[in-house]
């Protein structure tokens, strides 16, 4: 053999080797490549797998969020409406039957159509307390009329009331005041309520000013109303229920209005009536009592 032969015999081996080599890494990469296309594969199932557990978890918490929350309202309108049997005062029953016995008579008088003036009484609406718990408040009653909206709410105390008494009205008996609100403000208008026992003594004591409590209610209306009802009038009004209290109204405030007999409180609907302008229509009118039935939790 001579050296030709024995170089070409090389060339040949290391053609075969170097193709033997290809073939080898080629057999290598399509396995390597199968084995990522495999792991791409199980990794984009494992994905979806993960994907659907969280979002099974997640209606899982959904469902029990929603059930807790139903579960909680529940048990709130329950608490409501039990509230609600013994919550209405006497005094409360005598207001509602006034307001619709004085609705009758403007209807025969001609003043209202039966849809121009609806009652709502007993109502409901909810509040936010500070520790972001629902809590119920009591809105005595709310009358719809064309001339406006009208907060009222029925006090029932017995005795003499001395409603927006102060320390210059009382004069030389405004030590009585100094002694009634020890450690308060000696400003400002105050409740007071004067009872005599069968014997003659005289007990006075102070409450908290019913004022404040008609104008919270008129806030809740005012919430429940401000983004479903274009515009709208309240006007807050206490009633003191006439058989239970005499009242001596010494405030110079005129909201809100204050009422202690029948007459003069059917008085102020009429002449509310008889000043003209009409703020709402019968459907809107409607509309109004059906956004505070929906927002009364009773």
């Amino acid at each position: 053999m001579d050296i030709m032969t024995l170089f070409l015999a090389v060339i040949v081996i290391l053609i075969f080797t170097v193709f033997a080599l290809l073939a080898f890494l080629m057999r290598k990469t399509k396995k390597h490549r199968e084995a990522i296309e495999q792991f791409e594969i199980e990794a984009v199932a494992s994905l979806e797998k993960v994907e659907k557990d969280l979002e099974k978890q997640k209606e899982h918490w959904l469902d029990k969020a929603r059930e807790d929350y139903q579960a909680k309202i529940e048990g709130f309108k329950e608490y409501v409406n039990g509230v609600e049997k013994i919550s209405r005062t006497a005094s409360e029953i005598k207001t509602h039957t006034n307001l619709m016995e004085m609705k009758e008579r403007m209807v025969s008088k001609g003043l209202i159509t039966p849809s121009e003036m609806k009652v709502v009484s007993n109502v409901f609406l909810p509040v936010l307390a500070a520790n972001q718990a629902i809590q119920p408040a009591k809105i005595d009653h709310i009358v719809l009329m064309k001339t406006g909206i009208y907060i009222i709410d029925t006090v029932e105390i017995d005795g003499e009331i001395l409603y927006g008494m102060t320390m210059e009205k009382a004069k030389e008996f405004s030590f009585v005041l100094d002694h009634l609100f020890r450690g308060g403000e000696k400003s400002g208008e105050r409740t007071i309520v004067v009872e005599a026992d069968h014997i003659g003594e005289i007990k006075m004591k102070p409450i908290d000013n019913p004022a404040v409590k008609v104008m919270q209610d008129v806030d809740l209306v005012k919430q429940a109303l401000d983004t479903q009802v274009d515009y709208f009038s309240l006007t807050p009004i206490l009633y003191f229920d006439p058989e239970a209290a005499q009242l001596r109204n010494f405030s110079e405030q005129s909201i809100p209005y204050v009422f202690n007999d029948k007459k003069t409180f059917e008085g102020f609907f009429a002449s509310q009536l008889e000043r003209g302008g009409s703020l709402h229509t019968e459907i809107e009118l409607e509309r109004i009592k059906k956004i505070i039935e929906q927002a009364n939790l009773n």
